[in-house]
């Protein structure tokens, strides 16, 4: 009986790959700026700035019992008032949170007063 050939061997050799063609590189990804997109830039001088004395008048006319503002630990304002309701004793809480002190009081009196002209 005729013995078979052995099977070829397979061929290793020791170097990588052809190097691929360079491909052409993609377009720069350009962001839009906020005005592009329609949204006005915060002014942080601006933001900032907050007229204590109009916020207190605000507040009286509202005869808030009671306000506190306080920075929040995601990094914004956390503005709370009371309001007095037509029960004894009891009050309606009006509390907002944004990124600026200005926002967070601005927000919370126009909910206050829109509160108390709805009663």
């Amino acid at each position: 009986m005729a013995q078979q050939p052995a099977p070829p061997r397979p061929l290793i050799r020791a170097k990588g790959e052809d190097a691929a063609p360079a491909l052409p590189r993609p377009a720069r990804l350009a962001m839009p700026s906020p005005k592009q997109l329609g949204i006005a830039p915060v002014n942080s001088s601006a933001a900032a700035a907050v007229d204590w004395n109009v916020i207190r008048r605000r507040l009286d006319r509202l005869n808030a019992v009671y306000f506190h503002l306080e920075k929040v630990d995601a990094g914004g304002y956390r503005f709370t008032c009371l309001l007095p309701t037509t029960q004894r004793g009891r009050t309606h809480r009006v509390e907002t949170v944004a990124a600026t002190e200005a926002d967070a009081i601005h927000l919370a009196l126009a909910k206050a007063e829109e509160w108390a002209g709805g009663r």
